[in-house]
């Protein structure tokens, strides 16, 4: 997080801090994933997304209803930020 600075204290509208995840260069440990499918991935630099009103996230975002529709996430390498439920 230290990469980041002063932005890692940033809360979402839940109060809950957002989640920066690096991913490295051969995604190896991408987080977020358009489904369970390999290579559709959200970003190819980090991961940025807010647990959403019930605290709770999973890497799926195919999972509905699941733990990932109300967060807000960070997508085409910040190109676009809206809730999970967009996907």
């Amino acid at each position: 997080m230290s990469d980041i600075g002063a932005e890692a204290n940033i809360r979402d509208p839940w109060k809950h801090l957002y989640q920066y995840y690096p991913i490295p260069s051969d995604h190896s440990g991408a987080y977020k994933s358009w489904d369970a499918a390999p290579n559709q991935f959200l970003n190819d630099d980090f991961d940025l997304y807010s647990l959403g009103s019930d605290g709770a996230t999973d890497n799926d975002l195919n999972n509905d209803p699941g733990p990932s529709m109300d967060d807000i996430i960070r997508v085409s390498n910040g190109a676009v930020v809206e809730l999970g439920s967009a996907y």
